[in-house]
């Protein structure tokens, strides 16, 4: 991975180059849109916004011009411009000027969840859209074998759909934030995101809004849960920095830290408790209590 980073950084073909290779590959293997995204971020963290944005034209039209070449569809890499390489340059632009991943992240997590409320803006009822996308999309698997949960799964739909997208930025954005540190500060990135924490005031709107989630009916009860699920990708990264500090200081540490991710990878209810640590971690600032303890 280092090589390729060392590859990325040689100009901004290199790094076009790359961008174009991987949302090409993401065609068969969705993940390698992470490895195009993150060269973008790492472009933009170290040579700034000009440079970056060069790069991100010099992807896009290639990419669009090749899709046109090919399927005579070039909206295929339009629509991975629009919603991948331009939000992961902009969470890096923000990166860069802050130099605060906590802070990125916030601010990243809190677009989601005003996309969230844009999207229920335009699909009242979003609920009977995602119904009908699912309808479309199972009906082909399951024939016409009824499904009971599927009216509950598409309540959260535009949640899980929003938070999976913001999920997918910010590995991107640490992707390139790791890759630089890697290049030109060895040890940084694993420092910068092991102290990661939320401010106090947005956790607490957090939890105001997961209040409203479980309190109230009707439309707004709808959208603050949806809202919610974005909570809880952004404290579930926290919870796991948080975690992963706390074992690493105890004795048993190689014992345990492949445990937890293995138990996080294979038990989704892990993330609850995860979370919940990552929530709290605002006041109650565990990484220097296990110090004290």
């Amino acid at each position: 991975m280092i090589i390729l980073a060392r590859f990325i950084m040689k100009d901004a073909m290199s790094a076009a180059m790359v961008m174009m290779a991987a949302a090409f590959l993401a065609l068969i293997l969705p993940p390698f849109s992470l490895v195009g995204a993150g060269a973008l971020a790492l472009v933009t963290l170290r040579q700034g916004a000009a440079f970056g944005l060069k790069v991100l034209g010099i992807a896009g039209l290639a990419s669009a011009t090749l899709a046109w070449a090919i399927w005579q569809q070039p909206w295929l890499a339009g629509s991975f411009v629009l919603f991948v390489w331009v939000p992961v340059y902009l969470i890096a632009l923000l990166l860069r000027s802050s130099r605060q991943l906590s802070l990125t992240v916030e601010i990243t997590t809190a677009l989601g969840m005003l996309g969230v409320l844009v999207f229920f803006a335009i699909n009242p009822d979003a609920p009977a859209f995602w119904r009908d996308m699912l309808n479309v999309l199972l009906t082909p698997v399951l024939g016409e074998t009824s499904v009971p949960w599927l009216d509950k799964i598409a309540d959260y739909m535009t949640g899980i759909i929003i938070a999976g997208s913001v999920f997918s930025l910010l590995l991107a954005l640490m992707l390139g934030r790791w890759w630089q540190a890697s290049l030109y500060n060895p040890g940084g990135f694993a420092e910068e995101y092991f102290a990661l924490r939320t401010h106090r005031g947005f956790s607490l709107a957090v939890i105001i809004m997961a209040a409203i989630a479980a309190i109230s009916a009707g439309m707004v009860g709808l959208i603050a849960s949806n809202m919610a699920i974005l909570a809880l990708t952004l404290y579930g990264l926290v919870g796991s920095a948080v975690v992963h500090v706390v074992l690493k200081r105890q004795r048993q540490a190689r014992f345990w830290l492949p445990i937890f991710y293995v138990l996080l990878f294979l038990v989704p209810q892990m993330l609850i408790p995860v979370t919940l640590i990552g929530l709290g971690d605002s006041w109650f600032n565990w990484r220097i209590k296990s110090i004290d303890s």
